[in-house]
Formats: C-alpha cells, structure tokens, sequence
C-alpha cells in the first residue's frame, strides 16, 4: 500500500524531479525510505543515501492538527521505538527551508478582515487575547439569530465524531426521501474490521439518500474540480441492468450535482451537470495481512470533523467550539477553514478561559524550537525566480487529463427504484466493474 501511495505522489506531485510530500510522523519517515529504494533502483552508491539519494519536499504547517496517536515531526523528547529514532534521524537530514509567509485565504481588507486575520494568527499560535475573543463573540448564533437562515446549508464543523454522525443523520431523516446502507466489498480476513484510516479514507459502509449532500474524498479531475474535499449533491443512483436486489448489490455508479465542477457536460439531468461516480479500489495492510476495500470515494457532508476538514476551504461553516480544545490547534483549524469572519457562525457561545493558559503548551514549544533550529537554514527566493537542480530522472508521468470516455462509462444501467428512469443507456467501451478504479 505504501508503494502505491508513493508512486502515486511521484506521478501526479513531481515537478523536475522533486517528490513532493506531506508525512507529518516519525514513524512515516523510514518505510517512505525504504519503499522509495524498491520503486527507484538506481546505483549501488545511491542504494545507502536517505531516501536513494531522491531530491525529497516535505510541506505543510506544523501548527495545524499533530498526527493521531503518533509523534510530530517537530518533537524532540525521548523517543522509545527504533522505527521513530530512524525516522527522526532522516528528518534531520533536511537542511534548506522555505518558509511561505503570505496568507492565500484569508485576503479580504477591511477592519473587520484584518481584526479576523490577527485573531488567526493569535490562535496559530495558541495566544487569543480578550480582543479576539470579543470579535469572535460577535458571530455567536444568539447574538446575531437574524443571520442564522444565512447558514442553513452551511457545513457544520465539530471536534468530535459522535457530533458529526448525529448531524448527519438527522439530516439525511429530515430529507424524507428512502435512504441507501452501501457496503463495501472487502478482500482479506480483516478487511471488514479495518478502520476508515487505515482502508484509505474508504468507509466500510455509507448511508445515502437522492438529494444528500456529499464530499468527494479523492482527487479524480483536478482541472476541472473533481477534488477531494469538492463539495456536491447526488442526483440520481443507478445500478447495472438486471439487478433485482439493489438493496444487496452495490450502486454501479451514483449520479452527483458537483458544486464546483467546470468540465464537459456529458450527463443533464433538471438542468444539472451531473458527474457518474464510480466505486475505487485501497489496497492496504493490517496485521501484516494484505486487504482491499471497494467503496465509493464520498462521505455524506453535512458536517464533519476537525480533522477531516483540514486542507479545505468553504465559504461558510458553522462551528461548535464550546469545549475547551482536547488536543491543540483544534480551533484554529476550524476557524481558518473560511476565507473571512462573515462567513462563520457559531452555535453556542465559548467561554475565553479555554484559550487562557500559564505556561505555553507542550507542542507549541517544540513547535517554535523546530522552527527556531531551522531558522539558519530559511532560503530567501526573490519573485519570480527559476531554480536549476540536479535531479534522478524519474518514470514519466501519466496523462494530465483523464480520458473523455470516462465519463462515458455508462454501461446499460437503470435509475435508482427510488424514482424513474433519468439516465438514457449507452454503450461504453469502459472497463468492467470488476475491474474498478484505484
């Protein structure tokens, strides 16, 4: 699984022979290694370099969400297993820095916007001060109720999965449309048990109802905005024709609205571009046996957790940050998710003492001594610039555009029995479903 995802990266992410990634883990640091000296052999002389001698971009922030369970790259307290000493070892082998230093998001002007911004970079770092909390407090539900209509499709953003899964449910009840359990179809023993993380972000099984909203949760046509985190609503479900028992046989393709979606117009239907989504294949690895999990690539998105909104951008969410954070950063990724404070609302009013700490928390100190130990490292790039590196030739890439008839991959298939036909069968030269798409 790991070489997959390499090599999935070394396609789609290479730039002049620059691997780019974002591992964030001790732990992540020396299979990375090793899995990059099976996918590149290259010169015995290389064989014994870090990484095989790979010219290797690590990016991301490190005062968004510290990895679950595991050790951030950026601690540097006793580590217990050989694994993180390796991996840490690798880690400080990066010698060059770049720091990007303007804000993409948040770019609006104004008072209100820059009030806003400093109240980002107050919680970045874990210091919100009383005049944060006050402007915050301004966007309360209570406070403003006349804005509440405003947020009525708004995702909702909440710390904890019990959260999440209640508001979703409730909100595919409140459709009153027939709602769809979808499992997944498993290979190896302990497929079935095998969480969401560890199948690649496949869920074991998903309720959908005609009408739903849903995110994607991987990338498929990024020019045209089939991207993870793309936000959409499914139209119509459809299975291969002959099907007698679609409550026991998996959806052949679900018919999505995307909100964002610019490409061709292959499928109308009430005047919506539709997109068929069909199922993908994660082969993974637990308990050193090797499984695989087909599910289709969504989850419904009226609200989801913290964690999971981590890289997106909405223009409005609502959030439900009563609690005193459980683990840092978590409110600081909320909130930033919006591009400007108009376009969050709270739920319930937060009291500032949980922002108040005595001493500095634990990942913020060694957060800001990782940064303070690279600090002679930062490479000042003037724009624009043009960099020249050496660099180990790598396979050449696959095709920039997915092919037209993808999504004409519509074998004879009938609508969902939830409603009547909407979809005209066609022939497709498309590859069986067996054969799904990884």
């Amino acid at each position: 699984m790991l070489a997959h995802f390499i090599l999935y990266f070394a396609f789609l992410s290479l730039q002049e022979g620059w691997l780019i990634l974002q591992p964030r883990t001790y732990k992540l640091s020396k299979p990375l290694s090793a899995a990059l000296q099976q996918i590149f052999p290259t010169t015995d002389t290389d064989a014994v370099l870090p990484f095989r001698g790979l010219n290797i971009v690590l990016a991301g922030d490190f005062y968004q969400l510290p990895p679950v369970g595991q050790r951030p790259l950026y601690y540097n307290k006793r580590l217990h297993t050989l694994e993180e000493i390796h991996g840490r070892l690798l880690y400080q082998t990066f010698n060059t820095t770049i720091q990007l230093n303007k804000v993409r998001r948040q770019t609006e002007t104004g008072a209100n916007a820059r009030a806003f911004l400093e109240a980002l970079q107050h919680l970045w770092v874990d210091e919100l001060t009383l005049q944060d909390w006050e402007i915050l407090c301004t966007h309360v539900q209570a406070v403003v109720p006349n804005k509440v209509e405003r947020f009525k499709d708004a995702i909702c953003i909440y710390s904890r999965k019990a959260q999440v899964y209640e508001f979703n449910h409730n909100c595919l009840r409140d459709i009153s449309a027939p709602v769809l359990r979808v499992p997944a179809t498993y290979q190896g023993s302990r497929a079935a048990q095998a969480s969401t993380n560890e199948a690649g972000n496949l869920h074991a099984k998903i309720h959908l109802s005609i009408g739903c909203r849903v995110m994607l949760i991987e990338d498929i046509w990024i020019e045209h905005g089939l991207v993870n985190g793309a936000f959409s609503m499914i139209i119509d479900i459809i299975w291969e024709a002959g099907i007698t028992n679609p409550r026991e046989i998996p959806p052949y393709a679900l018919l999505i609205h995307f909100d964002t979606y610019n490409g061709p117009e292959y499928i109308t239907i009430n005047e919506k571009k539709v997109v068929p989504i069909f199922r993908s294949k994660r082969d993974f690895s637990t308990n050193n046996i090797n499984c695989s999990r087909i599910q289709f690539p969504i989850t419904v998105a009226y609200a989801m957790t913290i964690h999971k909104a981590q890289g997106i951008t909405v223009p409005k969410a609502v959030l439900n940050i009563a609690e005193k954070d459980f683990t840092i950063s978590l409110t600081y990724v909320a909130l930033s998710r919006v591009k400007a404070l108009n376009g969050v609302l709270f739920e319930e009013p937060f009291n500032y003492q949980h922002f108040v700490r005595k001493k500095p928390h634990e990942s913020i100190v060694m957060r800001q001594e990782d940064a303070h130990s690279r600090h002679e490292q930062h490479v000042f790039i003037p724009s624009p610039v043009q960099l020249h590196f050496d660099y180990i030739p790598l396979p050449p890439q696959l095709p920039s555009q997915i092919p037209r008839n993808y999504f004409q991959a519509l074998l004879a298939t009938e609508s969902s029995p939830q409603r009547g036909s909407s979809v005209i069968p066609r022939g497709s030269s498309h590859t069986p479903p067996n054969d799904e798409i990884a």
